[in-house]
């Protein structure tokens, strides 16, 4: 039997420049190489600085990967998009569709990276799977243009791989069969995200015994709730029974001058540490002797993070966004708070920073092998082609 073959396309995946880039779709690419050949078609956009230095091509993963530039206007024709995407990409896919035979393509992102996925598959009579991850399907709004486009790229789709039913329920509120979605919630690289020796960890990082950590993983952009944590973490710090408590941040961005003015003027700069982008063993150290996880998004899909987190024994203080709710299985690990509202974070903080240790819950955690097994499956049964 010859062993099947798969375009991915996506700008969520990795690149020399962002190696950490997207590691969900690095993990889940990855392990579908198991099973499956991968070419991957990874658009660098025109505006990213020292793309010059990104070669047009290279292996890695187990695949190759070709790097052409997305060409767009920033800000403006937002509704071609998914054309200039295609456009971009033709000539590397029409390479790549003409000399090699696919058994299906799979894409990351609706729009405007499934847009053009599934005008290829079109073109060349493919069977085309969509995966949805979060603000591409929940910024969607009744009858508006991004969602026309978005709904036409579900209905050329064999299937829509949802990482969460929240995420699914909203597609189906906007008119698609639910019958076409199937949710597969991602996985965790067990090698790295585990429960570890806290003491041995806390010793590695030089921290101290009475001190409590509250750490936040992420993005550094405002929509990640960091107004409200910066507001929260400032009223716990005015709370003398809470000890000595730190604010750990890993992540990057264009809201942390801001977030670190906000410290400023809640009088707890020197009480935050900003450790910039880590390496997920260094991050799944720091989940291990966080005595909190927190992630106040005003909106998510299923964030990687709080699923990484679990994975490594933390207890989480989290919105009630997204997916994030089907993560509650009801140990008593997680608190759930509406977004946007500081002070009920802060006590949700409060309380979890001095509750009894639990036990987390996370055997239904699942690795990026099943992951990529659950994917396949999908693709087999429905019918892409004689897998």
């Amino acid at each position: 039997m010859n062993r099947c073959r798969i375009l991915f396309i996506s700008n969520l995946f990795p690149n020399p420049l962002e190696p950490h880039r997207a590691a969900f779709s690095r993990h889940q690419i990855s392990a579908l190489s198991e099973f499956a050949t991968v070419d991957v078609i990874a658009p660098i956009a025109w505006t990213t600085r020292g793309r010059d230095r990104i070669p047009k091509s290279r292996s890695d993963l187990g695949c190759e990967i070709f790097y052409p530039t997305y060409w767009y206007t920033p800000g403006t024709l937002r509704s071609l998009y998914g054309k200039f995407f295609y456009y971009s990409i033709r000539a590397i896919a029409t390479h790549l569709l003409s000399s090699r035979t696919y058994d299906f393509i799979y894409s990351t992102w609706l729009f405007p990276d499934g847009f053009a996925a599934a005008r290829l598959a079109y073109d060349y009579n493919i069977p085309c799977f969509q995966n949805v991850v979060g603000t591409d399907v929940n910024r969607l709004l009744p009858d508006s243009p991004l969602t026309r486009h978005s709904l036409q790229v579900i209905n050329q789709s064999q299937k829509i791989v949802a990482v969460s039913k929240a995420l699914k329920q909203h597609l189906v509120k906007l008119g698609v069969d639910p019958a076409k979605i199937e949710v597969v919630y991602n996985g965790v690289d067990r090698t790295i995200f585990r429960i570890m020796d806290k003491q041995a960890i806390r010793s590695k990082l030089s921290l101290g015994d009475n001190k409590k950590y509250i750490l936040f993983v992420g993005n550094l952009k405002k929509e990640k709730g960091l107004r409200e944590l910066a507001s929260a973490f400032a009223q716990l710090s005015s709370n003398k029974e809470n000890g000595h408590i730190s604010l750990v941040l890993i992540g990057s961005g264009p809201y942390e001058k801001e977030m670190r003015e906000l410290l400023i003027t809640g009088g707890v700069e020197q009480k935050v540490i900003f450790l910039g982008t880590r390496t997920q063993q260094e991050i799944a150290e720091w989940m291990n002797v966080c005595d909190v996880f927190c992630l106040p998004s005003y909106s998510e899909g299923q964030p990687n993070v709080v699923i990484e987190a679990l994975a490594c024994g933390a207890r989480i203080v989290a919105t009630n966004v997204g997916g994030i709710p089907e993560l509650d299985r009801g140990q008593g690990g997680i608190r759930l708070v509406e977004p946007c509202s500081s002070d009920a974070l802060a006590a949700a903080l409060d309380e979890m920073l001095n509750a009894e240790i639990v036990t987390a819950e996370c055997d239904f955690i699942c690795s990026w092998q099943e992951n990529a097994e659950q994917v396949f499956r999908i693709f087999e049964e429905s019918g892409a082609s004689d897998l």
